[in-house]
């Protein structure tokens, strides 16, 4: 699979740290494992697709205000229009398409609600050895709920044992992100 990769500086990733602490005094609604630590990964992630949107003159809105309703990260406004919720997690390894892709229960019943505008996900996994943000792939809302599997907390995957409930699909089946969002 091709994925899109942007790598950061570490001066980069101290900045990322400062602000997500200014966030987390704002908004401690959203940390869902209590992990201060990692939630900086989330900027990246984003300012990785961003990239790309650039890259492909995209026109779009990236949406960066910390208010509770921190659902969406990106509109795209044309060529097609989608409501983009970029979905990172912090990793030590490069991924495989067999690695799960996973919104958790408590993120999902939000997102799952019909009034919620979201309709695509964007998942980029932060290779934290390389400081490099890796955009795996995009998968429509319908497509995931159709496609995604439910795992209990405390489910083993391989070393790594799940601390929250989570839907999650394989990374085999997004689409990478030129494929979905620059169709021939």
């Amino acid at each position: 699979m091709d994925y899109y990769l942007k790598k950061f500086t570490d001066k980069e990733i101290e900045e990322f740290k400062k602000i997500t602490d200014r966030k987390n005094k704002i908004l401690d609604y959203n940390n869902l494992d209590k992990n201060f630590e990692t939630r900086w990964i989330g900027i990246p992630c984003e300012l990785a697709f961003r990239e790309f949107l650039d890259k492909n003159n995209f026109k779009y809105k990236h949406w960066t205000t910390f208010d509770r309703k921190d659902d969406r990260d990106f509109t795209i406004i044309q060529p097609s229009k989608f409501e983009i919720d970029v979905k990172g997690i912090s990793t030590n390894y490069f991924p495989r398409n067999e690695y799960a892709c996973n919104i958790t229960e408590k993120q999902w019943i939000k997102l799952d609600k019909k009034e919620n505008i979201v309709d695509t996900f964007v998942f980029v996994r932060y290779w934290l050895p390389e400081n490099t943000a890796i955009v795996v792939g995009a998968i429509s809302k319908s497509q995931f709920k159709e496609k995604c599997e439910y795992c209990v907390k405390g489910t083993e995957r391989g070393k790594i044992v799940l601390s929250t409930n989570n839907y999650e699909v394989p990374i085999n089946e997004l689409k990478t992100i030129e494929e979905f969002f620059l169709p021939k």
